[in-house]
């Protein structure tokens, strides 16, 4: 997800900055990169102290809450992304055209506000991400994945941008959405579980089976299992049903589309 995020804000950049270059606007390259430190510093600034709220509360139902909350958070903004992403064009002529809607303002922050807003909700999204991760999963592997995948993601963005004719595009993106789909499902399944402990989902409520012997939750692949696709080794039958009726929603929209 981190790799998606910052790949998604590597490419919007680079169609910026190629595109003021063809128009005669190499001077408002420097704003492009004020827009993207001033992104950074507030998505850090964000993560901090969302962090600290949920480090605050740990082991409280203030926590179940938060980590609840953000688990759907998640998982509607992955779900928004998969299904816009199909639905959007050319997303180089789509950016053209917000960049010279930017530029006829004649404010000098517009190129700034532009950048900073995009980038600053790809950062944002990261943030939501990792909120629900740091109780499941090793705070400093976190970081040290986040990081890795913020470098690769924004290298690669830059990458296939300069070099995309020989790269296929398309199929990455339908990788990406596949997988962000998969991570959506995920996140659904573990907010759920979040509320039914809160009592705030009263049915639903049978385990429909035990895997603990074979693949605890509680196990350090167990853990990354339950990060990444939502997996909980004694899932309830709204956790399932859930699961499946989201998939298949999705499946059968993205079957209609083509056809139409």
């Amino acid at each position: 997800m981190f790799f998606r995020e910052a790949f998604e804000a590597s490419m919007l950049c680079s169609i910026l900055a190629t595109y003021l270059i063809l128009i005669g606007q190499r001077d408002r390259i420097r704003d492009i990169w004020t827009g993207v430190f001033a992104a950074i510093v507030a998505s850090l600034i964000a993560g901090v102290a969302i962090y600290s709220t949920v480090h605050n509360y740990e082991g409280t139902p203030l926590e179940l809450q938060i980590e609840g909350i953000s688990y759907f958070l998640a998982f509607g903004m992955l779900t928004y992304m998969a299904v816009s992403m199909k639905k959007n064009g050319n997303l180089e002529e789509e950016l053209e055209s917000r960049i010279d809607s930017a530029i006829k303002t004649g404010s000098k922050f517009a190129i700034v506000g532009f950048t900073f807003l995009a980038v600053f909700r790809e950062g944002l999204e990261m943030v939501v991400f990792m909120v629900p991760l740091t109780s499941i999963t090793d705070p400093v592997l976190n970081i040290v994945l986040g990081v890795l995948g913020i470098i690769l993601g924004s290298v690669t963005g830059y990458l296939i941008y300069v070099l995309g004719k020989k790269i296929n595009v398309e199929c990455f993106f339908n990788l990406s959405t596949f997988l962000l789909v998969i991570f959506a499902a995920g996140f659904l399944v573990s907010g759920i579980g979040e509320f039914q402990q809160l009592g705030w989902l009263p049915f639903g409520n049978e385990t429909l089976w035990d895997t603990s012997s074979i693949l605890s939750s509680e196990s350090a692949v167990g853990n990354l299992l339950h990060a990444l696709v939502g997996y909980t080794d004694k899932p309830t039958s709204l956790q399932v049903i859930s699961y499946v009726v989201y998939l298949a929603l999705i499946g059968i929209s993205s079957v209609v589309r083509k056809r139409t």
